[in-house]
């Protein structure tokens, strides 16, 4: 499926190594979690398809994710100090966004990833905000295209295979 194909191809070899870091994991531990975590939040965003919720979490994504420079994102993460990394990455707006996704079963979901993965639940919240930047940039085509409808559409016709 190119939505997941587009999002998993968003993390290069490099941006792994740096993941892995922050996450005290391998490359093939990151990638077995970004495996897990990118089909899940395209589950969770077309469950909004359908109901038409996805628009406010598209405009809430649009304000967070507006360049998409994961040198940025990564940097907020990877600096010496990393109390200021978990701030970076646990902050307001990723918060909001996967709460927005996944409503009050998000610590389920998160409980859930982490029992399959073998992550803790720190671990698995981090891993599952870098891939909110890879989701949206594949939906939105770099962020080049936030045509709303176009979007929610996409997420309906994929839906089968994000499960």
């Amino acid at each position: 499926d190119q939505l997941l194909k587009g999002a998993k191809d968003f993390f290069d070899e490099d941006a792994v190594a740096q993941i892995g870091e922050v996450l005290k994991q391998d490359k093939e531990g990151v990638k077995q979690g970004l495996n897990a975590t990118i089909p899940a939040l395209f589950l969770g965003l077309s469950q909004h398809s359908d109901s038409g919720g996805i628009s406010a979490i598209l405009e809430k994504a649009k304000q967070h994710f507006a360049d998409f420079d994961l040198k940025g994102l990564l940097g907020g993460v990877t600096n010496a100090d990393e109390s200021a990394g978990d701030r970076a990455v646990e902050g307001e707006n990723s918060a909001g966004l996967l709460g927005s996704i996944f409503g009050g079963g998000l610590d389920t979901v998160l409980s859930t990833v982490a029992g399959y993965l073998g992550y803790d639940g720190s671990s698995i919240g981090k891993l599952m905000n870098f891939s909110l930047s890879a989701i949206f940039s594949s939906l939105t085509n770099k962020g080049q295209n936030w045509d709303f409808e176009r979007i929610g559409h996409v997420l309906q016709e994929n839906k089968t295979a994000f499960a």
